[in-house]
């Protein structure tokens, strides 16, 4: 299935989501994630439970996805169509990422609300913990070697 024009959060979501569907990918509850993701299947949750964030709220990833091998992934989900705060958030995002989770992660960043220069910083952010950041055309073609 492909998704195209998406137009909000809720859209890019269910692109993704969709994907994840293509791959083979059975959808099961966050609650049931951590014990169905030991036996090796190709599984996703939405809104999974983190922990607590740098600032001790709870924090929830859009989704987590099993990977043969290796621990889970998070995928989180940034929409912007205007210019917004949205630059301003990156700093919080990648923090709590990397601060507060054992995870691998990466961003799915969509829309055109973003500048160009929060952007590449938040590329240069990449490493072992955030893995990548794309736009959703991006996340179909690395789903497809990756996942």
């Amino acid at each position: 299935m492909e998704i195209k024009n998406i137009a909000n959060l809720e859209g890019l979501k269910k692109g993704i989501e969709a994907e994840l569907f293509n791959l083979g990918y059975k959808k099961v509850k966050s609650t049931e994630f951590a014990e169905n993701s030991l036996k090796n299947s190709k599984i996703f949750a939405k809104s999974y439970y983190l922990g607590k964030n740098i600032y001790n709220k709870n924090q929830t990833a859009h989704f987590i996805v099993s990977r043969l091998n290796s621990k889970p992934l998070i995928i989180l989900v940034k929409w912007q169509k205007k210019p917004g705060t949205i630059d301003e958030k990156f700093p919080f995002i990648v923090s709590n990422l990397k601060e507060t989770t054992s995870f691998q992660s990466l961003i799915v960043i969509d829309g055109e609300g973003y500048s160009e220069n929060a952007l590449n910083w938040l590329k240069n952010q990449i490493d072992e913990k955030l893995i990548e950041v794309l736009n959703f055309t991006e996340f179909q073609k690395w789903t497809k070697s990756y996942l």
